[in-house]
């Protein structure tokens, strides 16, 4: 009996090992892992730190660059205008981040998409609120445009959401007792449409938001995508960059 019970626990563990190795397979993506993130993880202190830190490192060296070779791929986005937009915003219980992370990860732009166009105005919709609304919790924003889009991925394109408006990029996360926790959130456009004033400020940027939020707005949308992270910045930091803008 005892070896019979033996010989099921070694079947068992078979079993497991080869679920385990197809769940590998099947889900093994840095933003597939991250996006699954729950409270429990968030809950741990040094656990969440951590994954702060590496998903922000993740989101800025992988997740946008590639986005934006899917993005620029696509036939649907030829001369149209493309906009790049990085914002910084307090968001001290993660509730930004987490839901935009959530929401981004599940929308792939590649170029055999044939509903791409249908999705990213889902998007859009369901995420606008998270950064349009608290207009004054916006801390930093920057953006990039491209007007009539002519299929050439330039290097000032694709090194987007390298710039780091904190300088702390590299750095170990911080203790969230030592700053204030904040949401840097990157967006890519592709539009039917001119853009006025390249948003050349945050009143420029809120403008374009809420000229998209609208029933016919949301209709000049060909493409987007979304993503954000979590890092800790000291308040001499944000005090230093609060209400600025640059224009990539």
């Amino acid at each position: 009996m005892a070896g019979n019970g033996s010989k099921k626990e070694k079947r068992k563990q078979r079993k497991a090992q080869k679920q385990a190795a197809k769940s590998s397979k099947s889900g093994n993506s840095a933003e597939e892992f991250y996006s699954n993130m729950n409270d429990t993880l968030n809950d741990v202190p040094a656990m969440g730190n951590a994954m702060d830190g590496i998903q922000r490192n993740l989101i800025h060296y992988r997740t946008v660059p590639v986005w934006i070779q899917c993005l620029t791929s696509l036939p649907s986005v030829q001369g149209k205008t493309l906009a790049w937009i990085q914002l910084l915003l307090t968001d001290e219980q993660k509730t930004a981040q987490l839901k935009l992370y959530a929401l981004g990860s599940r929308v792939a732009l590649t170029d055999d998409d044939s509903d791409v166009v249908e999705r990213s105005r889902k998007l859009f919709k369901d995420a606008a609120p998270s950064f349009m609304n608290d207009f004054d919790l916006w801390i930093f924003s920057r953006s990039q445009v491209r007007k009539g889009y002519n299929g050439a991925l330039d290097f000032a394109l694709l090194g987007f959401s390298a710039y780091d408006p904190l300088e702390s990029l590299d750095q170990f996360p911080m203790d969230p007792s030592s700053g204030i926790r904040c949401a840097e959130i990157f967006m890519l456009f592709a539009i039917d449409d001119d853009v006025q004033g390249d948003l050349s400020s945050r009143e420029a940027i809120l403008g374009f938001f809420n000229s998209l939020n609208c029933e016919d707005g949301i209709r000049k949308i060909q493409a987007f995508a979304v993503t954000a992270g979590s890092v800790v910045a000291t308040r001499e930091k944000l005090r230093e960059i609060r209400g600025s803008h640059l224009t990539a």
